[in-house]
């Protein structure tokens, strides 16, 4: 009886983010955001921020439907519809973790994918990279 109790109270603990975990802000489509830990910090110390596009991929659709298609797996979504560039979505606050992100669609996780820092002063909310996927029910992320 009481490992019963100990194991119910511990799977309502609210899960911890992890480093790279991505999240999408209206669920299946929005704002990308991505997770992140400072190097050697515990993951408390964790925070979400964003990934930017650039003036010259916005350009490149299929370049953004390849990093739509990564995060939409990533997340255990149906496929990537489409890559809404410049904060379709609203623009968002705090870091941006990724920009220059280059995915060829095959990769995991959107940190396998070629990307840049986010430089202060350099990168904008306003170029906040957005991702629709497709309205499929999620099935369970890949661990």
């Amino acid at each position: 009886h009481g490992l019963a109790g100990a194991a119910s109270a511990q799977s309502a603990a609210p899960a911890a983010h992890a480093d790279g975990d991505v999240r999408l802000s209206e669920g299946s489509y929005g704002r990308l955001e991505m997770f992140q830990v400072p190097a050697g910090s515990d993951p408390a110390d964790g925070e979400w921020g964003t990934v930017c596009h650039t003036a010259a991929w916005q350009m490149d659709h299929r370049a953004m439907l390849a990093l739509a298609t990564v995060v939409c797996r990533q997340l255990g979504w149906g496929p990537a519809v489409r890559a809404p560039c410049c904060a379709a979505f609203g623009q968002g606050s705090g870091p941006i973790w990724m920009d220059d992100v280059r995915c060829n669609g095959a990769e995991s996780a959107l940190t396998d994918c070629a990307f840049k820092r986010g430089v202060a002063g350099e990168d904008s909310h306003a170029e906040d990279a957005g991702v629709v996927c497709s309205l499929q029910p999620p099935s369970a992320p890949p661990r």
